[in-house]
């Protein structure tokens, strides 16, 4: 599990050993390195020029180097730090949770692009008793990595954290709510289509992308799906566009993520590109 943001609590890191006993330069290099093995999920080689290179400074490095290696553990495969693999344990705990709400929570938004405001089905999206940041959340309170000491773990049992609320999913269903309110009964079905040609995008991006998995925002993506699906009423078409987009050599497109507003941008390129093809081999549309 890729992490790239590391949990930091400063007033837990200005008690700790490290910021008392370490000079200023050195608590540059142990914070350094720090990141380094969150980086390389907890561990360091035990190899002087890599440690060197993520201290910051390889030419001061060997001044501070014993002073900053005291915090950390050398074992048979290199070298870690307790509190930052109890961090890390944590971190990917929540990671975890986030992830399975958010996987459990897609299917009931795509659902409600298709039910009205006073759906009964809807009526816990906005309730705050029912929403996913109601309970406490324990989540690796007092376990960042500042230093030496451990602490304690306020989850004992190891129970799942409760998942703070998806900023992403809870513009989607704003968004979601202002189409109901202002679109014309007849547009449900417009409404289903978009949120159809969203999951297939995923599942084309996973094919054609050697597996590669795209994370929808379905606040953006949804309403440039509704602009797709109403210029383009033949879905199998779109989805001809699409594979174009993610097949596609063309410079610009691939310096792009290829993601949901590339296509969405490029679909007109893409579906005059592709009718040349057909004109050219002869293609009935």
């Amino acid at each position: 599990m890729a992490l790239t943001g590391l949990w930091w609590w400063i007033d837990r890191w200005r008690k700790s050993s490290a910021y008392i006993d370490l000079p200023l330069e050195a608590q540059a290099a142990y914070r350094n390195l720090l990141d380094e093995a969150w980086l390389r999920r907890g561990l360091i080689p035990n190899n002087d020029q890599i440690l060197a290179r993520a201290s910051g400074d390889p030419l001061r490095w060997p001044e501070v180097r014993d002073a900053v290696l005291a915090h950390f553990e050398l074992t048979t495969k290199g070298w870690r730090n307790a509190t930052l693999d109890e961090t890390r344990k944590q971190s990917e705990r929540r990671a975890r949770n986030q992830a399975n709400y958010r996987k459990r929570q897609r299917p009931k938004l795509l659902g409600s692009l298709t039910r009205p405001d006073n759906d009964p089905d809807n009526a816990g999206d906005n309730d705050p008793d029912n929403g996913p940041g109601n309970a406490a959340d324990n989540g690796p309170n007092n376990a960042g990595a500042n230093g030496p000491t451990n602490a304690p773990d306020n989850n004992p049992d190891n129970k799942p954290d409760s998942p703070d609320p998806d900023p992403d999913l809870v513009r989607t269903v704003s968004t979601v709510r202002e189409v109901h309110r202002t679109a014309e009964p007849e547009n449900a079905a417009l409404q289903r289509r978009a949120g159809r040609l969203i999951e297939r995008y995923a599942e084309l991006f996973y094919q054609h992308r050697r597996g590669a998995r795209y994370h929808s925002r379905l606040h953006l993506d949804f309403m440039k799906a509704c602009d797709l699906v109403r210029t383009w009423p033949d879905d199998a078409r779109l989805e001809k566009l699409a594979v174009l987009v993610l097949t596609t050599t063309d410079e610009w497109v691939a310096k792009t993520d290829r993601g949901f507003g590339v296509f969405a941008a490029r679909a007109s390129w893409a579906d005059d590109r592709l009718r040349a093809w057909e004109i050219q081999h002869q293609v009935e549309t």
